[in-house]
């Protein structure tokens, strides 16, 4: 008999059902098969993956359940356009289109599923700690009662 428990049951969910309690809903992408979970709205815009051609509504395979814990974004615009400036500031021959303002007119909210997971994990690992350095020094002789 396995220690491994059995999987949480998981549903296909229609693109317009969406996810439960988040208000977004399943959508792919053509070009890259990249799934997202999305606004209704934007369903008919560009990958937020690729940008090589539209999201579009598909069927997902969903856990019923709402997230366990979703991580609210915490970047306000005035932070995100200093941000932008500072990357492009530094380029000294850039395209028009590599310009702050345009880029925080498009800059859109991707969500990154990423699931934790606990382990109890062993391993053997090595360490080696140093640095390499020259270093100056000197030879004495004692000679004749003399260094």
């Amino acid at each position: 008999m396995s220690d491994i428990p059995d999987l949480p049951a998981a549903a296909i969910v229609p693109p317009a059902e969406g996810r439960v309690g988040t208000g977004l809903q399943p959508a792919g992408c053509r070009a890259c098969g990249q799934a997202h979970l999305v606004a209704p709205e934007a369903i008919g815009a560009p990958c937020p993956n690729c940008a090589q051609a539209p999201l579009e509504e598909q069927p997902a395979r969903l856990r019923p359940e709402p997230p366990e814990l979703a991580v609210p974004f915490r970047m306000l615009q005035p932070d995100l356009a200093r941000i932008l400036t500072a990357y492009v500031q530094p380029v000294w021959l850039r395209p028009d289109d590599l310009d702050p303002v345009r880029l925080l007119q498009r800059a859109r909210r991707v969500y990154w599923p990423m699931w934790l997971v606990d382990a109890d994990m062993a391993g053997d690992w090595q360490l080696e700690a140093g640095f390499d350095y020259q270093v100056k020094s000197a030879q004495e002789s004692y000679r004749s009662g003399q260094w």
